[in-house]
Formats: C-alpha cells, sequence, structure tokens
C-alpha cells in the first residue's frame, strides 16, 4: 500500500490505474474509469445480454429508465406534490427503533414496557383532528390499515408522520374490514402502510420507508 509524503497529493488509483492503465485496466467495458453507467443508460436487454443482474434476482430499475448522469427526477406517488396527497394528507416515513433490530426482539415483554411503540404525528395534524397523546388512531390508505396510539410532538413538519419500522403484525379480529379480512393491525407493522408506487428498484435492490395516508381518531 502507497502511503502519500507530506508534501506529495495522494488520490484514488494513483499507484495503479493512473500510473500503468495498460497493465492495471479498470474492470469496465472500455477498460477505463466511466462517468456515465450502461447499466442505467442503455437498453433493458444490456443486462442479460452482459450477464449483470441486480442483488437478489428480480428486475433492475435502470437499464434505459434512468438518465446515465444524475439528474433530478420527479416521482408520480407518495410525495407532497402527488396528486393522491388529496386523498392520503399524511406522508409517513420510518425509523428504526432502539429497541430492537428490525423485528428481531420485538416480542421482548420486557423492552416493550421500556418504550412506547406509536404513530407520531405533528402538534398540529393532531389538534386538526382531534388527536392527544395517547389517543388510538386509524392510520389507513387504500393498501393497509392500523389502529395504534399517536404520539403528538411538535418534532415533526406537518403534514408528515411516522413510526418505526419492523413491529410484528397483529390484526385484531373484531375489527375486520373488507381491506383487511383477518381484522386491522394494532401492533403497528408500517409495512401495512409504506408503499413501492414511488419507489424504483435501483442496482441495489428496492427500499420502501414511506407512504400516504390519512389519519383519523379512532372509534
Amino acid at each position: 500500500m502507497e502511503v502519500a509524503k507530506a508534501d506529495t497529493p495522494m488520490y484514488d488509483y494513483k499507484a495503479n490505474f493512473t500510473a500503468s492503465p495498460q497493465t492495471s485496466p479498470f474492470t469496465t467495458t472500455s477498460k477505463l474509469e466511466e462517468f456515465v453507467s450502461p447499466i442505467l443508460s442503455n437498453g433493458p436487454d444490456w443486462l442479460s445480454k452482459n450477464g449483470v443482474y441486480p442483488t437478489g434476482g428480480g428486475t433492475c430499475y435502470g437499464a434505459g429508465n434512468l438518465a446515465p448522469m444524475a439528474e433530478w427526477q420527479q416521482g408520480v406517488g407518495d410525495a407532497f406534490y402527488s396528486k393522491d396527497v388529496s386523498s392520503w394528507p399524511i406522508l409517513f416515513t420510518t425509523f428504526h427503533s432502539h429497541y430492537r433490530q428490525h423485528s428481531f426482539l420485538d416480542s421482548n415483554k420486557l423492552l416493550q414496557d421500556n418504550y412506547r411503540h406509536a404513530v407520531w404525528l405533528s402538534v398540529i395534524d393532531a389538534q386538526a383532528r382531534g388527536v392527544k397523546d395517547g389517543d388510538l388512531v386509524h392510520v389507513f390508505n387504500e393498501q393497509g390499515e392500523m389502529i395504534v396510539p399517536a404520539y403528538v410532538t411538535n418534532r415533526l413538519v406537518p403534514g408528515t408522520g411516522c413510526n418505526s419500522e419492523s413491529a410484528w403484525y397483529m390484526a385484531d379480529p373484531t375489527r375486520k374490514t373488507a381491506l383487511m379480512p383477518d381484522g386491522i393491525d394494532i401492533r403497528g407493522n408500517c409495512n401495512l402502510i409504506d408503499r413501492i408506487i414511488d419507489v424504483p428498484y435501483t442496482i441495489n435492490g428496492y427500499l420502501n420507508c414511506h407512504g400516504l395516508a390519512q389519519v383519523e381518531k379512532a372509534k
């Protein structure tokens, strides 16, 4: 490993490719450093022809669907500028709990007694719905429903909400609906609300961690 001297600038690939591009080429198609990704810029057949597949299998967002160089692209849903916001005015996101590793330890009763698993709402949104801290709220969209306690806080921007990810789904058989025939979730499983409408497949897979929904005080 090359160690830079105090008066000598150090930069990536200096010791190999830059010094000798013929004997230490990159593994790219051109054998050079490429600033345009063929995975993202070429047509949909490029992946299979070149034996490139996304992690975990499945389809890969890109291959003609993304600009070769990074640029802003506005999505179609699950955002404040979406047409769906008129029906689902709260943009939900998720965060990682300090009391479990994803869903691991979610059933630990001792840990459950030491934290509040709740849906976070801004003071403004809670007041508009007649919701007080600790009240049960009905969170729903066209994908799923859950009834969980509300944590009312001034640490959220109005129009947003959140809850920690990876709570285990728990259906209430006394609260069956057409959308939730086994019963509305009463544990707060965020996957019922988070959607992948606006979350593209990338070369690393997809990340579904947000979704538009409505919140009402539970009856």
